[in-house]
């Protein structure tokens, strides 16, 4: 099956994206990167010290480190694009005309999207014949939009949740859901740390889904009560100071280190 994965140039989804590649190695993937995500614009340091731990650290400077093989670690978006031979595009606007044409040259029979930062419509939706299916590292409909594993953490859950869902229009993260995953909160540990846990469940989710539509199975679908829960955008300077005074960080050394050699420098 032709499959199109739509994510962000970031450690996280570098994370999905490399595990689906390798649990999936009968369907033929393209990729299509966004740079970003959220609106353009200066930051609070605390997300941009978040954008580094994601985007910058593990690309500037482990990835020039690297001496385990690659079956053993996380490879790179670099070393992604070579799995699926060239088909690795860079796309922040996808409703724009030239987002568009490339989306149907590639003529995907299914749609997976992970972080990624464009807004797609009811015609991305009808491109694929199975669709677009949303891995949304959040519990909908309780929380909507962008950072939801913070939202969560700050309201002090005490499970988190993925949220396998489909995109039928331009809705963020209202249409039917089809899974949902959960791992037990660590409010010690900060945000960062906390994403790249969830999204281990959430790899699973999106495995499971594809055998399914490769199998012929329907997958199921529950709408949405769009008036439950909320949507965030991203916090401001202030909601940061807040959840620091209450002990919860975005992103720490500590973290970043643990991360960094759980991925690419096993043992």
């Amino acid at each position: 099956m032709r499959i199109t994965l739509l994510a962000n140039r970031d450690l996280p989804a570098n994370r999905v994206a490399d595990a689906l590649l390798r649990a999936l190695p009968d369907h033929e993937f393209s990729l299509v990167l966004s740079s970003s995500v959220g609106r353009p614009g200066p930051r609070p340091p605390a997300l941009r010290e978040l954008a580094v731990a994601e985007q910058r650290l593990p690309y500037e400077l482990l990835d020039a480190l690297l001496t385990a093989p690659a079956q053993t670690r996380l490879r790179s978006w670099r070393e992604l694009a070579a799995v699926v031979e060239g088909r690795m595009h860079e796309l922040d606007r996808p409703r724009s005309a030239a987002g568009r044409d490339l989306l149907a040259r590639l003529a995907p029979e299914l749609i997976l999207s992970v972080r990624y930062g464009g807004i797609l419509d009811a015609a991305h939706a009808a491109l694929a014949p199975h669709g677009v299916l949303n891995l949304h590292s959040g519990r909908l409909p309780d929380y909507r939009g962008v950072l939801a594993t913070f939202r969560a953490l700050r309201a002090g859950d005490a499970r988190l949740a993925c949220t396998l869902h489909r995109i039928v229009d331009t809705g963020i993260d209202t249409g039917p859901i089809i899974a949902q995953a959960e791992i037990d909160a660590a409010p010690e540990r900060s945000v960062f740390w906390n994403v790249m846990r969830l999204y281990d469940p959430g790899i699973e989710l999106l495995v499971a889904a594809v055998e399914r539509i490769a199998a012929g199975e329907a997958l199921p679908g529950l709408p949405q009560d769009t008036s439950a829960g909320a949507y965030y955008g991203v916090p401001d300077a202030e909601e940061l100071a807040v959840a620091e005074a209450q002990g919860l960080r975005l992103v720490t050394l500590e973290d970043i280190l643990a991360i960094g050699r759980e991925l690419f420098l096993p043992e």
